[in-house]
């Protein structure tokens, strides 16, 4: 919600529709995202103030990187991730957490810190082109494709409320394109 806030404030709105599309993207994104039911039983306060905070951060973080300008280029990635890296080994530094990956886990964790930086550049080349409410809000979409890979690769069975999500996803993509 906080880059979708953010780009309304900043820049002119998208339009009844693509916006529209935005608030649906929300909605589908809690549905797809709803677990098991029954599974690890309640959720204890200090859990729940957790993933409020690393959402607002996470959002306030899109919200920041949708505000760079075009002629900045790749250059806010790169400023993310060096600095990422540089906080990442405060925290293990200060936790006296070592820092010995295993030759697999190095790789996995290359790639993947490839394909963040991937999707952040992607994020800023769609966040200069288009609206940031819109674009935020198709970004924020990704769940769905976890849920998918984990019912076409782990043959996991969906629940019938995250299958609406899937459709309400759809839906919020072709919505938010207009």
């Amino acid at each position: 919600m906080v880059p979708i806030v953010a780009g309304l404030v900043v820049a002119d709105s998208p339009g009844a529709v693509a916006l529209g599309g935005a608030g649906l993207a929300v909605l589908a994104i809690a549905l797809v995202s709803l677990g098991e039911r029954g599974g690890a039983g309640r959720v204890s306060g200090r859990v729940i103030g957790t993933a409020l905070a690393a959402g607002l951060l996470f959002g306030i973080f899109f919200a920041l990187l949708g505000q760079a300008d075009e002629s900045a280029g790749m250059w806010p990635v790169l400023a993310v991730r060096a600095s990422s890296i540089a906080f990442g080994l405060a925290l293990a530094v200060r936790a006296g957490v070592r820092l010995r990956l295993g030759r697999r886990a190095l790789g996995w964790a290359a790639a993947a810190g490839l394909l963040d930086s991937a999707a952040n550049a992607l994020f800023l080349a769609a966040a200069g082109r288009g609206h940031l409410s819109v674009v935020a809000a198709i970004a924020s979409l990704y769940p769905a494709s976890t849920v998918l890979l984990a019912l076409a690769v782990d043959r996991e069975r969906l629940r019938p409320v995250q299958l609406a999500g899937l459709g309400l996803a759809a839906a919020a993509l072709v919505l938010a394109s207009v």
